[in-house]
């Protein structure tokens, strides 16, 4: 691959399960936020996939942990190290990116803003724009609507949900919470063991959210056959699971992204909820496109609710629009 002047810069977004990074209008990496490490060393081994198929079989002297929280950094070392891998993987060359642009959640403090800003540049890239997730999705989707002006914009993604108002691409109004879609994995797992006496694995359960979750009854129960293990013998378990049943466990996420959404609906002056009325909300995020989520919620909030296309990518590519539009961001971001 040939270097040219401006192709080594990057938008890259860190984020509770995935980090994804974009480069020219394509997404060239997307994988989980993990690394393993030598416990002696605590040097990073492998990051990405090859960390994530490493975990339940780590040797005694490799862990496996993510050195990310709420879409924040908790480990600065190794958020630092972490994202320097991924900057080299993702350039496809051995140089790091001169110019990052990278996402950041809503309300986070000036300390957790600087520990971005800083482990990015510490893995060496010469210039940040830090933009708010809700802010780059804006950008990302806004194509999309007849008004742009006023949006209502709910992302639930992996560790967060983020509920924010934007104006003419501005936030105005934000709330954040941490039931999102890691919270449907951990009810599904729950649900496993006390109904099918069963245990399964992270990676499991996000592959039942995936295939079964739901709002909506099915018109044919469908089901998976789900392999883990028993609870009191320890030996291998397969059981069918139903949609039914996981979709009780998916409707537990609901009260509070419901509050979420009210909160924010409270911050927010009665004119511009009146504007966004017609657009409605708009749901991005990985947990956005379960089946009927968009209706239950427009049924109790008795306001228009609706997905959009690409919807757990709009984030990463609102910062592609960041990128080539680097100085006008640059001079309002300073």
């Amino acid at each position: 691959m040939g270097i040219h002047f401006f192709a080594n810069n990057l938008g890259i977004s860190v984020g509770n399960a995935n980090t994804k990074v974009i480069q020219n209008g394509k997404i060239v990496y997307n994988e989980p936020s993990l690394v393993a490490i030598d416990i002696h060393t605590k040097k990073i081994i492998k990051i990405g996939n090859d960390a994530l198929n490493m975990v339940g079989k780590e040797e005694e002297d490799i862990l496996v942990l993510s050195p990310v929280e709420d879409s924040v950094i908790a480990d600065f070392e190794l958020a630092e190290e972490m994202i320097r891998e991924i900057l080299k993987k993702s350039n496809g060359v051995s140089l790091i990116p001169s110019k990052v642009v990278a996402t950041i959640p809503v309300r986070v403090t000036e300390i957790e803003k600087n520990a971005m800003e800083e482990a990015i540049l510490a893995a060496g890239a010469r210039e940040v724009i830090l933009i708010e997730s809700s802010e780059a999705a804006y950008y990302g989707f806004k194509n999309q609507l007849k008004d742009s002006t006023d949006v209502f914009l709910v992302d639930i993604g992996d560790g967060t949900t983020e509920v924010s108002v934007l104006f003419k691409g501005k936030i105005i109004a934000s709330k954040i919470s941490k039931v999102a879609g890691q919270r449907v994995d951990d009810f599904i797992q729950d649900l496993l063991e006390t109904e099918y006496e069963m245990l399964i694995s992270k990676d499991t359960a996000e592959t039942i959210k995936k295939t079964l979750a739901g709002f909506v009854r099915r018109s044919q129960n469908e089901s998976l056959m789900v392999r883990g293990k028993d609870i009191y013998t320890g030996l291998p378990k397969v059981m069918e699971v139903s949609s039914e049943n996981v979709r009780f466990a998916v409707e537990k996420v609901l009260p509070d992204i419901i509050d979420t959404i009210k909160e924010v609906i409270e911050q927010t002056s009665p004119e511009i909820i009146a504007d966004i009325f017609d657009e409605g909300i708009i749901l991005i995020g990985g947990l956005s496109n379960i089946p009927g989520l968009a209706s239950v919620i427009s049924n109790i909030l008795g306001f228009p609710v609706k997905n959009i296309k690409n919807a757990e990518n709009v984030g990463i590519q609102g910062l592609d629009v960041v990128l080539k539009n680097y100085r006008k961001f640059k001079k309002f971001k300073n």
